[in-house]
Formats: structure tokens, sequence, C-alpha cells
């Protein structure tokens, strides 16, 4: 069932999790999950979300990311070969969920592992779909909405089915979003990256939610409203994440590594900090932020707004706006302007106080000017006493090489 309705989707999840008979139980602690990928109903454990998958385990290492997980569907598990209470297309979706609480600005991530054979699908069988969910509730928990709909599920993932049959016909890989109030978002125009690692994560701003791949936003849904904000007030937290695979009948495993959640706590200068430059030069170091959640861990997908002063002495930086990446960092460069002086560039994130501070200096640099070359003293001009002398000293050495010349002509003679 892709083309699902928000309250079809709403009233279909609640129960699932009310079936996982953790709604309302302990979370997991913040930041990147435990990588075996522990199963249960207990905190910090994955509990079944729909139907369970064949294939919930740890994978090892693979193309560089390790804590790896191994999320697979088999056909034994398919429409057909389901039991009665779970022959609905409702539970082709099987995955694991996990409880947690979010508020502020928080984040739910993890990276995909997309193979170059799922670039295409010629059909049913060769059709792949996996996905990172998320449950944003109202901070007394959407799950006891009297209506339809109280509760938010931002998806983020890949599909290679048919956009209009994905059931029944094969199609071209492509990122994907579901949008809670208008129904799954193609994204087309984003190139996947094939063989390689694409991260992922969804935001919760406090007032949107906002999903990114690779550092880039790709779609943000600004319509958090639901259907009984009157009793229940404004979705406010991320309460669960899920990571799912969809069964179209044929055996297939979908490889995810960097899996975590956070709610932002600060930011802090990682590299950079107090530096000096002359004018007009870069700074030998990049200016590296990194952002945590509130267990000190690294947080991806948050914006850093870099400022600098503006005037006098400062800096140009490459950018004034950085996503954090999977290992929570962001980083810039930056250049001198041509006034001397100390100064400082700041690094802010939503909704806190505080930002991380560097402190810069341009300097003038300290002209040395060149040597001047030295000239030696002119020799003294001889006297006239000086000039006979000198005279008189060559016409005796002229005169005694004559006498011996004379001398050895004789002595052939005689």
């Amino acid at each position: 069932m892709f083309n699902l309705k928000r309250s079809a989707l709403s009233t279909a999840v609640r129960c699932a999790v009310t079936v996982a008979g953790v709604s309302g139980a302990g979370f997991a602690v913040a930041g990147l999950v435990d990588a075996s990928y522990p199963t249960g109903t207990t905190a910090g454990t994955w509990t079944v979300d729909r139907y369970a998958p064949a294939v919930f385990a740890a994978g090892g290492t693979v193309a560089g990311r390790s804590g790896v997980l191994n999320l697979g569907v088999a056909q034994a598990d398919s429409l057909a070969n389901r039991p009665a209470a779970y022959n609905t297309a409702f539970y082709n979706t099987q995955g694991r969920g996990m409880a947690m609480s979010a508020g502020g600005y928080s984040v739910i991530y993890g990276s995909l592992f997309i193979p170059t054979s799922w670039t295409t699908s010629s059909g049913i069988a060769a059709n792949r779909r996996t996905d990172m969910w998320g449950t944003a509730a109202p901070a007394t928990g959407g799950d006891t909405c009297t209506a339809a709909g109280c509760d938010h599920f931002p998806i983020l993932g890949f599909s290679n089915a048919d956009v209009a049959s994905p059931t029944t016909a094969g199609g071209t890989g492509r990122y994907r979003v579901w949008d809670t109030q208008t129904g799954w978002q193609e994204l087309s125009a984003i190139p996947v990256k094939y063989d390689q690692w694409s991260d992922m994560c969804i935001a919760f701003t406090g007032t949107e939610l906002k999903s990114y791949i690779n550092g880039a936003l790709a779609y943000t849904q600004s319509d958090l409203t639901h259907a009984d904000v009157a009793t229940l007030g404004p979705t406010t937290q991320f309460s669960r994440m899920m990571m799912q695979a969809y069964n179209f009948g044929s055996d297939y495993t979908a490889q995810w590594s960097s899996i975590g959640y956070g709610q932002l706590a600060a930011v802090a200068a990682q590299t950079g900090n107090g530096q000096n430059t002359n004018v007009s030069t870069g700074f030998a170091t990049s200016l590296t932020v990194v952002a945590q959640d509130t267990s000190g861990a690294p947080l991806p997908c948050v914006p850093i707004t870099f400022t600098v002063p503006a005037s006098g002495a400062s800096a140009t930086l490459s950018t004034m706006t950085v996503f954090t990446d999977v290992t929570g960092t962001a980083t810039v460069t930056a250049t001198a302007n041509a006034t001397a002086g100390a100064y400082a560039v700041t690094a802010a994130a939503p909704g806190l106080a505080a930002p991380a501070s560097f402190n810069l200096t341009n300097v003038t640099p300290v002209v040395v000017p060149p040597k001047e070359p030295t000239i030696s003293a002119a020799a003294p001009i001889p006297t006239l006493g000086q000039w006979a002398l000198m005279a008189l000293s060559l016409l005796a050495g002229l005169s005694g090489m004559f006498m011996l010349t004379r001398r050895s002509s004789e002595r052939h003679r005689s």
C-alpha cells in the first residue's frame, strides 16, 4: 500500500505501535543506536512494526561503514504466504521501531547503501524499497487522539518500483519522501548515489519536518496541523523511529548504517580557533563546528549559520550556512580581509542561545628592508716618490735579466 491517505496511515501505524507494547514505555538513549540491534519490547530494543522482517540483525562492515544493519524481507512472508490476520497489503511493509523522545530541534538519521543492481527494476520480482520512518507527535501522545490522524509520519527512503503501479511493475530508482498531508513525493531530480552510502536524516525544527539527503535539503513539510490540536496541543517531538522494507514477494536485504537520533543541545568549535594570518590571506586551518545532542553525541543535519564582523577586521568565509554531516561536523574555510586586528567568528544553531566562537587575528606583515650592497674602499693613488721607486725596481729587474742573458751567450761561444 503506497498511496495511503493520512487517516488510514495514522490509524494503522497507531495500532501497530500499541500491539508492539512500547507506547508510553521508556525511551532509548540518544545518539547512535546499539549496533547489535537488539529486538524486544523494552527501552532501547527494536519492536515489531506492522510485521516482523525476515532479517533484522547486525551486518558487520560494508563499504567502509561498520555497525551495519541487515534489514531483509523474504518470499515466505509475502502477501500470499502470511497468516490470514496479516493477509493485507498493509503488512507488506515490514520492519521494527524504537520508542524515543526528542523535542526542540531533533533529528532521526541513518545511511543507506544502494547497490547498482537496484538502479532499475524489470518487474515486481526485482522491485526494492526501504525507508526510515519517524513519528512526530504532540507532547501528550498522538496515539491517544480521538480523531483520525494526530501523529505525522515523515518517511525518507528509496524505491525502484513503478510510481503508478508499485506492486505490479518495475521502475527507476529514486529517493522519495512521505508527506502526511500530501502523500508520496518522488525526488527523481536528486541523483541517486549507487554502490555507496547515502546519508539521510529527517529533522523536526519545531514547526516543520525537513528531509536531507547527503547534506542537502531534499523536502520540507510545513503543515504540521493535526485533527485534535485543541485537546492534545501541537506537534512537539519525535516519539518513535522505524526502519522498514517492503515485501514485493521476493527475497532481498537492505543495508543501513549510522542509525541514530537526538535532540540538539550544543555546538562547539572543534578546529580553527585562536589562529592568525596576514591580511588578505587564507587561514591555515578550516573552522569546524561539532553539533551535539543531549547525550553529547554528534548530531547530523543541523544548520550551522556563521557570522563575521560587518566592518573592521573580519574574514570572508567559503559559505555562511553549512549542515552538519554524518559525523556531526560543519566546516568552512576563512580568508582574512585587508584590515588588521582581532575579532570573533560565531557559529549558531537553531534554538541555542550560545553559539560556538572562533577568535581570529589579521596581522599586518612586517616589511624587512633589503640590505645595501657592500662597496670596497678604492685603493689609494701612489705618490710621485712611490712611482719613482716602482720605476727603479722595474729597471733593476730588467738590468738583471740582461746580464744573465749576456753571460749565457758568452758561455755558448766559448
